[in-house]
């Protein structure tokens, strides 16, 4: 009986070390496939990486005569420095583009460590190396070592340190033979109150049928495929495939968020002011800078989630969900020294203080506290000077940013921009008098004044000017048939002054 139990003991030991990673791997579509932090499996400075289709399919793949191939099909996952800014999905780029013909692995279960040999081979992400997180395709590494901390027939989990301190953390799941192959699954956000919809199935290798589940029911429940909303807040919707056929069951996740019912009131009317003196990021009321990137949904690794919002007249207003920072980058660096001042809106939900930053290259952050205190809008006017920015290069603010106390609510901006001078008011204008009709326009919009109008200029919602004419004269008929529904700012210059009002097309 001793002699069977030992036995039995040595059987188990050896299937422990006998199983080796040989087969091929992807990136886990649970939340957190990929996460960051100072120690090894911890992932508090980052963690997620579910929602990058890109990545999530990328194969890696432990061949029986000790040779591996990353098969990144058409598309993976790029950094700056691959060409791809910000980060984002794109063509593999060499050497990391799964090329490479000489790459080979070797497991040590007594290290506990896996071994990735050829330049451009590698686990979970081309930047993460022994050591550091490379910025150049020149730093790539020809020998990456990576600690292994769990390894079954299924799953594996790596660890690989990068700096002192930093960690990444990567998980993998085996593809299996007849595992069927499910396509991205999304699931709009919708708002509380709105009506019930019905969820699509996602593509499968599979014919097997999709059942749907809701992990929050305070926020959404899930009758056959029909949505139906209960409340603000976020949910994971989990589409469960069944067994059929040659297929085992399958599943794939999204992250459901459920806005809560936006303000109906639109920010404040602001002043008349000469476009010349304002440098705008976001408004309807201004000329807004071309090509700025409000890095809506995580371009910095953010929580917030931030979309457009339109209270009801056409005043489109910027949500922030589950707010810590928000960054917001012009296209091309900004000068706001000779007497600028700042000026925003902040809606107030349940956050007690937003700071506003400015940041030059290097990076070198300054940033001011703003303390909303009625619930509704709050306008700021900040001074942008050394008390407030100190140490700030003044003409050459490249991002800004914005973070809420406490972190992970609900915020409304509208009206950020920057300006110098003083505002035109209305009497400023009323020797021209100038008029729009009809307002909403559809084919033709006509623009009467007093005084000949010198220069009409027609503005969509990213500041890009669609539309202009010259009519030196009293009055004047834009054909706006070819233009898109939405927003217009239109800009007349008469008599030397500028005059913004909007129009909406239908």
């Amino acid at each position: 009986m001793e002699k069977i139990t030992i036995l039995i003991g040595l059987m188990i030991y050896s299937l422990g070390f006998a199983q080796t990673p040989q087969g091929t791997w992807k990136l886990s579509t649970t939340s957190t496939p990929l996460g960051v932090g100072p120690n090894q499996g911890d992932t508090s400075w980052w963690s997620g990486g579910a929602d990058r289709a890109c990545l999530v399919d990328d194969e890696y793949v432990f061949n029986a005569d000790g040779s591996f191939q990353n098969v990144l099909q058409t598309e993976t996952w790029l950094d700056p420095w691959q060409g791809k800014n910000p980060e984002g999905c794109g063509a593999p780029v060499a050497p990391h583009n799964g090329t490479i013909t000489t790459a080979t692995w070797v497991y040590s279960s007594t290290n506990g460590t896996i071994t990735i040999n050829g330049l451009g081979a590698y686990l979970g992400l081309a930047k993460v190396i022994n050591g550091a997180e490379i910025a150049s395709a020149a730093a790539a590494s020809s020998t990456i070592v990576y600690k292994v901390t769990e390894l079954t027939e299924t799953s594996m989990t790596i660890d690989i340190a990068v700096a002192a301190p930093g960690w990444w953390r990567f998980k993998f799941t085996k593809k299996l033979v007849g595992q069927p192959v499910i396509g991205a699954f999304s699931v709009p956000n919708a708002t509380e109150g709105d009506i019930p919809f019905d969820l699509v199935d996602p593509t499968s290798t599979s014919p097997g049928s999709f059942s749907y589940t809701s992990s929050n029911t305070a926020v959404a429940t899930i009758s056959g495929k029909t949505v139906f909303i209960v409340g603000p807040g976020t949910s994971t919707i989990t589409a469960n495939q069944a067994a059929s056929g040659s297929f085992i069951a399958g599943s794939v996740n999204t992250e459901f968020f459920v806005h809560e019912t936006p303000p109906t009131v639109a920010a404040p009317t602001q002043p008349n002011r000469n476009n010349a003196d304002v440098i705008s990021i976001f408004s309807g009321a201004y000329t807004n800078l071309v090509g700025t990137d409000m890095c809506n949904n995580s371009c910095w690794g953010q929580s917030t989630r931030s979309d457009d919002v339109d209270p009801g007249n056409g005043d489109v207003m910027k949500r922030m969900v589950k707010f810590n920072y928000q960054g917001l980058v012009p296209a091309a660096p900004i000068n706001v020294t000779s007497g600028y001042k700042l000026h925003i809106d902040i809606y107030k939900t349940d956050i007690t203080s937003i700071n506003i930053g400015l940041i030059n290259p290097g990076p070198v952050e300054k940033a001011v506290t703003l303390t909303p205190t009625v619930v509704g809008w709050n306008s700021f006017d900040i001074d942008v000077d050394a008390t407030n920015f100190p140490g700030i290069n003044l003409s050459n603010v490249f991002q800004m940013v914005m973070s809420g106390t406490p972190a992970g609510k609900t915020t409304y901006f509208d009206n950020f921009y920057f300006y110098k001078g003083t505002a035109l008011g209305v009497s400023s204008f009323e020797k021209s008098n100038v008029k729009m009709y009809p307002n909403p326009v559809k084919n033709s919009l006509t623009i009467d004044a007093n005084s000949a109008i010198n220069r009409v200029s027609v503005y969509n919602v990213l500041g890009q000017e669609v539309m202009k004419a010259s009519p030196k004269s009293n009055s004047v008929t834009l054909q706006t048939n070819e233009l898109q529904k939405g927003v217009y700012m239109i800009t007349t210059e008469i008599d030397g002054k500028i005059s913004t009002s909007k129009v909406v097309k239908e």
